[in-house]
């Protein structure tokens, strides 16, 4: 199994409707993707400075389904819709059996 999980930072100039809208898309690409196996989005409690404002996970069967995702349509697109208010954004793919 392979568990993606990123991170995004908002620009702090990004407006309010702008930051829901790409939420809304991120909450899209989870529901409607056909490659993962689970997916979940967290918004930041805002308990802690500095953190990341989004994280999404997303469990896939093998690698490649992984690589299938990363190079589909679907991801691209949301990239290119999400891209304008993101300042920053960290990944991780972590390969195991135990989760």
């Amino acid at each position: 199994m392979i568990r993606h999980i990123v991170m995004f930072t908002f620009r702090e100039n990004a407006p309010g409707p702008e930051r829901t809208e790409a939420i809304l898309t991120m909450e899209d690409l989870l529901r409607t993707q056909r490659y993962g196996l689970s997916t979940w989005l967290g918004r930041d409690a805002g308990l802690a400075p500095g953190n990341a404002s989004i994280a999404i996970m997303i469990d896939f069967p093998d690698p490649q389904a992984f690589l299938d995702f990363q190079a589909s349509n679907e991801h691209l697109e949301t990239i290119r819709r999400i891209r304008p208010v993101i300042a920053t954004r960290s990944a991780i793919q972590s390969a195991t059996q135990d989760y």
